[in-house]
């Protein structure tokens, strides 16, 4: 049966622990979908969506079975996975394996955990990626763009988001 992988995150701004994911995933795998979080903190979330949208299509210009979708907070966990579940890729999946970085502190995969019964009709498998081997995340980035400077993650983040953060 083939498979959907979902990954759900902030990606502020997308780094190579994120693309390291992706990478395997579409090594692996049919189908792809990117939720991207849209959240009103502007102070945790600098880059807007279209910027990080931007970030992702050009990393992965040559892709074409992986899908990028904005995902809104909602007013609740209800609304918040029925949004998921409305996207085609998702909505037609017979088997859904869901990446995460730390399973047990993502709160968008506790959602989901807590709320299987959503999924009736559905393989649901949980994936957790170790950031041992890539232990980056993107307080850490954004802190060294404050202090230090855009040139001071340029070995972080993919060239194409150094690039046009860059010339932004």
């Amino acid at each position: 049966m083939p498979s959907t992988w979902l990954y759900i995150g902030r990606f502020q701004p997308l780094h190579k622990w994120h693309t390291s994911i992706v990478d395997k995933i579409i090594q692996e795998n049919e189908t792809c979908v990117v939720l991207i979080g849209i959240s009103e903190d502007e102070y945790k979330n600098p880059f807007d969506y279209n910027t990080r949208l931007h970030f992702f299509t050009h990393t992965y210009s040559n892709c074409e079975n992986i899908f990028f979708y904005p995902l809104l907070d909602e007013d609740s966990d209800m609304a918040w996975i029925e949004h998921i579940l409305s996207f085609q890729e998702i909505s037609i999946a017979e088997k859904i394996n869901i990446y995460g970085g730390d399973l047990e502190n993502d709160s968008a995969i506790q959602t989901l955990q807590n709320h299987l019964s959503l999924f009736w009709n559905k393989d649901i498998h949980f994936i957790e990626f170790s950031r041992k081997n890539i232990p980056i995340s993107g307080t850490h980035i954004r802190e060294k763009i404050s202090s230090l400077g855009l040139w001071s993650i340029k070995d972080d983040i993919p060239p194409e988001v150094y690039e046009y953060l860059v010339w932004e």
